[in-house]
């Protein structure tokens, strides 16, 4: 019998076949995971894609990479542990390995998802592996593979690092509402966000990784180490001063004094992942701090004014645009002849992106 994954949202479910033969590996590590709830959100860069973190935490295969996605490809990307599920035709922004597919027919439930998404996160959502038919057997693997790297005792740091995770996994950090009212008086809080958000993301990234070496056994545990700890004595005081999230900078100081305790690959993996984990719910809370549709609406109209915005009532839905087909909107010289104002933006000053991405591409 076929397996599936089920998304349960205010009691309305949704479903995607798993593709067991050409991604069998996320297809174990998601019915592993067993049945989490999780929170899910726009991926604000690219139309029509959600998103979703798992607890699938050390899946390091990828199978079944795709360079384009389609609409009803559900895909898995291990560098945040997250879940993209695209409904609309349009250009990833990294490849990601399709583990399952949802059906036609189910699709424009999804797509009515996603567009809630858009206006209103984050939303609760409840996931799990289910079967057609009763008592089938999990997903097997072909052949043996090495699912769960470098084991290691938690340490007290670890421990700690693991509860906060917990705890923002579904609840908003309280930390984010001193982000919020920082330059509150001078109407300048976007810029607070920027660095914020763009702190841990990069932190997370970076983070992730050393983790591969490690994984690799690249490198000495002496050396990566004290890469770790010098990268988080570096993010601390940006936390502590620019977003004045003192217990992120905290956490993160103190994570930065344990990695002088450790003394194997498998120790310093299980720190540093404790880390990153944090570091990328925090970062999926910070992005659904910002208004998306009324700072895209802005921003459409700042750089092509002369189209319509195609998230308004009356737009240009359902044009080529809209599934991925069509050209991104006139700039420079034709942007001139509208009347439309702004500066031209030189090539290669745009947003910096990932060369190797994530379901967010952000």
């Amino acid at each position: 019998m076929a397996k599936r994954l089920r998304l349960t949202v205010d009691g309305t479910e949704l479903y995607a076949d798993l593709l067991t033969k050409e991604a069998p590996l996320a297809c174990i590590e998601m019915e592993r995971a067993g049945r989490f709830r999780t929170v899910l959100f726009a991926a604000n860069v690219c139309y029509g894609e959600m998103t979703f973190n798992t607890p699938v935490a050390d899946y390091w295969g990828e199978q079944n990479v795709q360079a384009e996605t389609e609409p009803g490809d559900v895909t898995f990307y291990n560098d945040w542990s997250s879940v993209c599920v695209f409904t609309r035709r349009m250009e990833q922004f990294g490849p990601g390995a399709k583990f399952a597919q949802v059906r036609e027919e189910d699709l424009p439930a999804f797509q009515r998802l996603a567009e809630r998404a858009w206006h209103e996160q984050p939303i609760t959502v409840e996931v799990e592996v289910v079967s057609d038919g009763a008592g089938d057997e999990p997903c097997a693997l072909p052949a043996p593979e090495r699912l769960f790297p470098l084991p290691a005792p938690k340490t007290l740091e670890v421990r700690v690092l693991e509860d906060e995770f917990e705890a923002i996994w579904l609840k908003r950090p309280d930390e984010i509402d001193r982000m919020v009212e920082r330059n509150a008086q001078t109407g300048r809080e976007f810029g607070v966000w920027a660095y914020a958000w763009g702190e841990a993301v990069t932190l997370a990234d970076f983070l992730r990784v050393l983790l591969g070496m490690a994984y690799e056994r690249e490198g000495s545990v002496r050396t990566l180490r004290a890469v770790a700890a010098r990268e988080l004595r570096f993010f601390s005081p940006i936390f502590r001063d620019s977003a004045h999230m003192a217990h992120v900078s905290e956490l993160l100081e103190e994570a930065a004094a344990a990695y002088g305790e450790v003394v194997s690959f498998a120790e310093f993996y299980a720190l540093t992942r404790a880390v990153q984990r944090y570091l990328v719910q925090l970062s999926f809370w910070l992005d659904m701090e910002l208004p998306w549709d009324g700072v895209s609406a802005l921003v459409h109209r700042a750089w092509n004014p002369e189209l319509p915005d195609p998230n308004l009532p009356g737009g240009a839905d359902g044009v080529p645009e809209r599934d991925g087909r069509g050209s991104k909107g006139k700039r420079g010289k034709d942007k001139s002849k509208s009347g439309g104002k702004g500066k031209d933006r030189k090539k290669g000053k745009g947003h910096k992106g990932k060369s190797k991405g994530h379901g967010k591409g952000k």
